[in-house]
């Protein structure tokens, strides 16, 4: 209310999600065609192009990687899931540890995000398959659980990840306000 007050309006926010892992779970089918894999790395610029054409905005750099591995000496392409139809790649999705949690809390946790899927392959279950690979890989990999951020407005995100254990951590409101100059 205080900030309403002030002029300030809701402009969005993220949700934090978090899902525990218990062991594999059954990839779900896709409604097309396509190869699901990790990435390898010839990927790499297509990836890139793919997640900034799906975000309309530059939302990872061909450095993206380097710096991951640099943060986590374990991550490497194996991390990165994709599904690719024709031999083109058209939605991928990065798995991290989540090394700033795990490290404080001394724990396992793992970290999705980003998830990109072009916008003419939405819709086809590509990103609930790799999200379960993601999490089975980190099981695997031996976390506990898994944690991501997703937009507020994001209804379609928030119901797939809900169907596959996600609980809402916190949500964190950005609020906007325009001045007069």
């Amino acid at each position: 209310g205080e900030w309403k007050a002030s002029g300030y309006a809701e402009d969005g926010g993220w949700t934090q999600m978090v899902a525990s892992l218990h062991g594999e779970l059954p990839l779900p089918p896709v409604k097309c065609p396509a190869k699901l894999r990790t990435m390898k790395p010839s990927d790499l610029e297509r990836i890139v192009h793919l997640a900034n054409s799906s975000f309309g905005f530059e939302r990872l750099s061909m450095d993206c990687f380097d710096a991951w591995k640099e943060e986590d000496p374990a991550f490497g392409t194996d991390w990165v899931f994709v599904a690719e139809c024709g031999g083109v790649p058209v939605s991928i999705l990065v798995s991290k540890t989540d090394t700033e949690y795990s490290r404080y809390f001394r724990a396992k946790r793992g970290y999705l995000g980003p998830a990109a899927t072009l916008p003419q392959y939405r819709n086809k279950g590509f990103a609930t398959a790799l999200t379960v690979m993601a999490m089975n890989s980190l099981w695997k990999r031996g976390m506990n659980d898994v944690n991501l951020y997703t937009s507020i407005r994001n209804a379609a995100s928030i119901r797939l990840l809900n169907k596959l254990g996600f609980r809402k951590s916190c949500t964190y409101l950005q609020l906007s306000k325009t001045f007069k100059s």
